[in-house]
């Protein structure tokens, strides 16, 4: 992967496509939250009117418990984007690797809960809107975009890394070491 954007990509190198990443990520929680608080209050309106039946009562009231975890998990999307910024900053390739690993996850759990949201919706013969299913779509297509200058940049840091360390061992060798003398050799008229 690093020799594809050793030089960059789209104009930018692995190191600001990664700052772009994470202020394009910060971007996309904020518009997801304002989007969830619509689609919330949506769902919730919809809900209201087929709460009638009693026992079916536990079964609205997970949707919205739904609703609110996703808000959980931008929260914490948005502290560990500010997270990676500060890993460019510091040059912190392991902290670039808890980024990846964490959209991952992210993106998993989101893709358990717009599905069981769907299940449970459908079971009241509503759906999750359209506009929801194209929006994670969006995002997930533009998480891959921005994963690859990530990767490069957390592999670019972990090759200075490599660089570094080698460097700093063979000083330590060459400095541990007692310097090597020549044996003293006469001049060869001296010796007659």
């Amino acid at each position: 992967m690093r020799s594809y954007f050793a030089t960059g990509c789209c104009g930018m190198n692995p190191r600001t496509g990664s700052q772009m990443a994470g202020i394009y990520m910060i971007i996309v929680c904020f518009m997801q939250m304002v989007f969830n608080r619509g689609n919330f209050r949506d769902a919730r309106q919809r809900l209201h009117h087929i709460s009638e039946h009693k026992e079916e009562k536990w079964m609205t009231s997970l949707i919205p418990s739904l609703y609110y975890f996703i808000y959980f998990l931008l929260t914490i999307a948005i502290f560990m984007c500010c997270f990676l910024l500060l890993s460019i900053y510091r040059q912190s390739y392991r902290g670039l690797l808890m980024y990846i690993g964490w959209i991952f996850i992210y993106e998993t759990i989101n893709t358990v809960l717009l599905t069981v949201t769907e299940a449970h919706m459908q079971m009241h013969d509503l759906h999750v809107r359209s506009i929801e299913w194209f929006g994670y779509s969006v995002r997930l297509a533009l998480h891959c975009f921005w994963l690859t200058y990530i990767v490069s940049y957390a592999l670019e840091l972990v090759k200075i890394r490599r660089l570094n360390h080698l460097s700093r061992t063979r000083q330590k060798i060459f400095v541990g070491q007692k310097p090597r003398t020549l044996p003293s050799i006469g001049h060869p008229l001296e010796s007659r």
